[in-house]
């Protein structure tokens, strides 16, 4: 069992912080709703949750945990899929502020 346990491969994570515009704020929480619940569906997500900054509600940071590297690989091709409907996040973002994504094997 302990043999076992040792190859069994630690998840992925990742965190992707990003800033909504001030007229987009309340169609993006239904949005990331959206994004949400289509994560959670795919396979290999464990979890996956939009969480909103205390001091400034535009600020966000998108949380998945992917069973391994593939499955965060197969979740990114998903959402270019559907980035041409309801899951294109680029109008909603602040262009003052960059995206960025961070992906991390340990946490």
């Amino acid at each position: 069992k302990r043999q076992r346990e040792r190859n069994v491969k630690p998840p992925i994570y990742t965190l992707v912080d990003f800033k909504i515009r001030d007229d987009q704020l309340g169609h993006a929480r239904k949005h990331m709703r959206r994004v949400e619940q289509f994560a959670r569906s795919k396979p290999g997500v464990l979890q996956f949750h939009f969480l909103q900054d205390q001091e400034d509600p535009t600020v966000f940071t998108g949380c998945g945990i992917f069973v391994s590297g593939k499955d965060l690989d197969s979740y990114r091709a998903s959402v270019r899929d559907k980035s041409e409907s309801d899951f294109d996040f680029i109008d909603m973002l602040d262009p003052q502020r960059p995206v960025s994504v961070r992906t991390l094997d340990r946490i």
